[in-house]
């Protein structure tokens, strides 16, 4: 929440200005600083000292998209917990196939709009004309393709950009030509226009690579942990062999057909060596047939989904995440 008045500051000062907006959350957040974690009344406090109250957040896919990972996984969790303290958040994002084009989750509105792609003009548009309803702030979810909020949104943003697509576009987009417009929009036609925006990113290694590969000021941008849920704690047995265990969607960009390269040469050291990769995508038929042509089916599975407590149990017994 304290990211979100950080657009405002280049803003001219006067009251209900957005750098007012801001001067007053960072009075508000002053006092939080110290705090091991921060509550629903802080986050209430915070906001309503800054004015915010009706948050609209940008996504490319929803939390309910079968292709949804730690970025859906990411806002959503922000949204649920700033609609807990009391702030009206519309979620925005393209259609899931499925599901229904609005609807209800842990308290936000969620808005499932527009195909893969036209979800980013649609979006643009309905914003520069006013269709999105009135909204105090917004946040805009940078995944690759932006929604060019920076030109059309005439409020205090923040963007969520947890990392540089580069090469992955090459890897996800065919034909080609795709893939090479993608490339120019995020390194060419998009950082201009981001240029003055405050970024939130998720680590410094990532706020390095944006520097680095995407040219924005390194002033721009805060690096903000996403931390850890409570459960996700120690206990347990680890178990009695070298167990490797990694989580996430089975799709090219994650590259999991190196790491199973790379354990079969492991396991050549250390024969009691066994692996699981956890998680959906559709790469998997792929990585099964790499893990049975390599001979690994024996001690490297991929179970698919796991509940929450399953996938946590299994962490417990890893020897490497």
């Amino acid at each position: 929440m304290r990211q979100m008045d950080f657009e405002a500051g280049s803003a001219t000062p006067g009251p209900g200005s957005r750098r007012d907006t801001a001067d007053a959350a960072s009075r508000a957040d002053a006092p939080l600083r110290t705090r091991a974690s921060i509550q629903d009344d802080d986050i209430a406090a915070i906001a309503g000292e800054a004015g915010l109250h009706r948050i609209h957040i940008l996504a490319w896919r929803d939390l309910d998209d079968p292709e949804a990972g730690g970025s859906e996984l990411h806002a959503s969790t922000i949204a649920r917990l700033w609609a807990r303290a009391g702030l009206d958040v519309t979620m925005r994002s393209s259609a899931a196939a499925g599901h229904p084009t609005h609807a209800h989750r842990d308290g936000y509105r969620v808005v499932r709009k527009s195909g893969r792609y036209a979800v980013f003009p649609r979006t643009a548009l309905s914003g520069l004309v006013g269709r999105t309803g009135q909204r105090d702030a917004l946040v805009e979810v940078w995944n690759g393709m932006p929604f060019f909020s920076p030109a059309w949104a005439r409020c205090p943003r923040v963007v969520f950009l947890h990392h540089v697509h580069a090469e992955m576009w090459r890897m996800v987009l065919k034909p080609e030509i795709l893939a090479r417009l993608g490339e120019m929009v995020e390194f060419t036609v998009a950082p201009p226009v981001y240029r003055r925006s405050r970024i939130v990113t998720l680590s410094s290694s990532s706020k390095q690579e944006i520097v680095e590969m995407l040219g924005l000021p390194e002033r721009n941008i805060s690096v903000v942990s996403p931390g850890v849920a409570p459960r996700f704690s120690p206990g347990g047995v680890r178990s009695p062999h070298p167990l490797v265990v990694a989580a996430g969607r089975l799709v090219p960009v994650k590259r999991f057909e190196m790491l199973i390269d790379i354990l079969v040469k492991l396991r050549e050291r250390h024969p009691g060596l066994e692996a699981v990769i956890v998680g959906e995508g559709y790469e998997r038929p792929a990585l099964e047939a790499r893990v049975r042509a390599a001979g690994a089916a024996g001690w490297l599975t991929l179970p698919g989904h796991l509940s929450d407590n399953d996938l946590l149990a299994l962490y417990r017994t890893a020897w490497v995440l």
